[in-house]
């Protein structure tokens, strides 16, 4: 005899009734909105200051690395950077010489930008410097002058090649002395604040230049007592001093 099968599904009249479930009115929506906006208005372009910040120091770091790497190999087959022929620089064609001879070789994938047809070739190290661009699109001018009696080759770098690039966000300023690169200007032993609110560039031949980094533009700071000169303070071109010190960081404090 077959059991009699429960019926599981009960049924009374107030499955008729349909439930109340609260819901947002379209005011509550749209305020609700308006604080989503303004949040992200608020940090959206921090994170994507942040995220600049970062991808540039990333780009810095990796062409002053390559860039020291290229003096090192070249050192090993031309002898110590101060032995190498270097005079006669001051003109485009004897630096294309010295670049060419001693720099580029030691690259890899290193093309010379068009400055003519180009408008994105970075700033340039020199009016007689030449400007290549790297194969990840980075742009490096090089410049063989004189520091102190010794050879060197004055650098910037630019990560970011627009039509005005800023020196200390978009561009970088190098020197590579005694087969060594490190910032432009730069002298072991300053503290950040002084790299911040400047120095005086002591037996480099610019005597009247005070550099610094700072958000302002260049300006004038009087005249030396003893010289005579005008000193001029290039607000932007320790900025890569203070980089290098912060271990290719930018600090809360940097003058982005």
């Amino acid at each position: 005899m077959k059991k009699p099968v429960k019926n599981l599904i009960t049924w009374s009249p107030s499955h008729l009734i349909t439930s109340q479930k609260s819901a947002f009115t379209l005011a509550e929506v749209l305020i609700t909105l308006a604080i989503i906006g303004v949040v992200a208005a608020m940090t959206i372009p921090t994170l994507l200051t942040n995220f600049q910040k970062k991808a540039t120091a990333v780009r810095v770091k990796k062409a002053y690395a390559e860039y020291a790497q290229a003096i090192k190999l070249s050192e090993v087959d031309n002898g110590p950077m101060q032995t190498w022929n270097m005079t006669n620089y001051g003109n485009v064609d004897h630096s294309r010489r010295i670049i060419e001879k001693y720099l580029t070789p030691y690259f890899s994938g290193i093309n010379e930008c068009d400055q003519v047809n180009d408008k994105y070739c970075g700033l340039k190290a020199s009016h007689n410097g030449l400007t290549y661009k790297l194969k990840n699109g980075t742009v490096i001018s090089f410049y063989p002058t004189l520091i102190m009696g010794k050879y060197a080759i004055m650098t910037v770098i630019t990560t970011k090649p627009t039509e005005k690039p800023v020196m200390g966000r978009d561009a970088f300023y190098f020197e590579a002395v005694d087969g060594k690169v490190q910032p432009a200007f730069y002298k072991a032993g300053l503290t950040r604040d002084e790299i911040i609110y400047g120095y005086r560039l002591e037996g480099y031949n610019y005597n009247e230049f005070h550099v610094s980094c700072k958000a302002e533009p260049i300006e004038d700071l009087g005249t030396d007592e003893t010289t005579g000169a005008t000193i001029i303070d290039d607000n932007r071109t320790a900025c890569t001093a203070l980089l290098f010190v912060d271990g290719f960081e930018f600090k809360e404090d940097y003058p982005w």
